[in-house]
């Protein structure tokens, strides 16, 4: 099985939700720029395809995955809409479905086949997503399938011992239940999520967020995988107007890790490149993504 981890989640919540400061409705991803390709390039790699975008004029239709020699898709998430309005987004084994009430996003069911494993309800206040609870119904993720965005690359194990060093920290879950819940608190400041605090059973935990002044081009997005870490420790994030420069979590034992992120822009104030490194850490690993539009 596998363990739940909110060093995992935390952010995840983040992802899940699209931005509702702005006056477009949840669900809707309709970004000026579309991103057509994204490549990768690492300490111990160099830069190679990893996503190609395949648009059906102004939706996603989906996104192919990319093993680290760029010959082979691994993976594919497909999108299915409601109009112009997200609904559902599937691979070969889960599922996730996003419900609405109105203009907000009111739910999202997520399915390991015809298994519901999680359920997502959130809150809104003046407009702006303020709390979001999930429940996850078996106590346990049944889905051991990685997550392709990062699966598929090569990660070095020091880089590795750091992630697990610190989901080790707050993992919970270890056995099975009926169900556990955890809930997220969100701030704001103006279009951005600036802190998002997480309570579970044995303590509360945050990650607190610093942004560029430049355009996001995730900004209302939605996939299969909207509260994993692996996401978020790429840089993207899908609620706030605006890019992630840096994230402090910090833990209930009192410990901290920092993730940093540097861009490059185009004319557009878009950005093309992004290089991710943990200015913290013992091994000092960095990686890059690129992105064409």
């Amino acid at each position: 099985m596998n363990k739940f981890k909110v060093f995992t989640l935390l952010l995840g919540v983040l992802l899940l939700a699209s931005a509702t400061s702005c006056k477009k409705k949840d669900g809707v991803y309709s970004p000026s720029k579309k991103i057509q390709k994204v490549y990768y390039s690492s300490t111990i790699m160099d830069k190679t395809l990893h996503q190609v975008w395949n648009w059906d004029g102004k939706l996603l239709a989906s996104i192919d995955y990319y093993s680290s020699n760029s010959d082979t898709v691994v993976w594919t998430e497909r999108f299915t809409y409601d109009g112009n309005r997200i609904v559902r987004v599937d691979n070969i084994q889960e599922s996730a479905i996003y419900e609405y009430d109105g203009d907000h996003l009111k739910s999202v069911k997520n399915y390991y086949y015809d298994d519901l494993e999680t359920t997502t309800v959130f809150e809104y206040k003046g407009g702006k997503l303020d709390k979001a609870t999930i429940t996850y119904l078996h106590g346990y993720k049944k889905s051991e399938t990685s997550h392709p965005k990062l699966s598929v690359l090569p990660f070095p194990s020091e880089f590795t011992a750091i992630i697990d060093k610190c989901n080790a920290k707050l993992a919970i879950g270890n056995e099975p239940k009926s169900e556990y819940v955890l809930t997220y608190q969100f701030s704001w400041d103006g279009d951005n999520v600036v802190k998002i605090v997480a309570t579970y059973d044995g303590g509360t935990s945050s990650v607190a967020l610093q942004y560029d002044n430049k355009k996001n081009p995730y900004r209302g997005f939605m996939d299969l995988w909207s509260w994993e870490l692996d996401e978020l420790e790429e840089g993207d994030n899908y609620v706030s107007k605006n890019n992630v420069t840096n994230m402090t979590f910090t833990y209930s034992d009192g410990d901290t890790e920092v993730s940093s992120f540097i861009y490059q822009y185009d004319n557009d104030n878009y950005p093309t490149m992004r290089t991710t490194y943990y200015p913290d850490a013992q091994y000092q690993y960095e990686y890059t993504m690129y992105f064409e539009y």
